[in-house]
């Protein structure tokens, strides 16, 4: 069952610079949803332990400052995957992701055809 209060969407070429507090690293952002956001390829050095980070997502000619809070995480010797959930975001933020999202309607003409 899913417990997802927004849907996650995939977002292709979008990248994140994120702050831990002491330094910033760069991050692919894999998929958002209106409350949270996941990236992968964060250098191994990432303090994921932060209690807020700053978020900055380039997509395309948009650019998005976000405040989080690390959810999870897990990684390799070289990088990090980290799910990062949203307490701060812009205005645009969420019109932005509504515009990647399935609409209801859509799903049901899927599931009836």
């Amino acid at each position: 069952m899913n417990k997802r209060q927004y849907q996650r969407v995939e977002v292709a070429n979008a990248v994140a610079d994120v702050s831990d507090g002491i330094g910033f690293f760069s991050g692919v952002v894999v998929d958002v949803s209106r409350t949270g956001i996941r990236l992968e390829d964060i250098p191994q050095r990432f303090n994921d332990h932060a209690t807020e980070l700053s978020i900055v997502v380039s997509v395309k000619d948009k650019y998005f400052k976000l405040q989080g809070a690390p959810r999870w995480s897990n990684g390799n010797a070289i990088s990090k995957k980290m799910g990062v959930k949203i307490l701060i975001s812009p205005p645009g933020w969420k019109a932005f992701v509504k515009t990647f999202e399935t609409r209801e309607e859509d799903i049901r003409a899927v599931v009836t055809r």
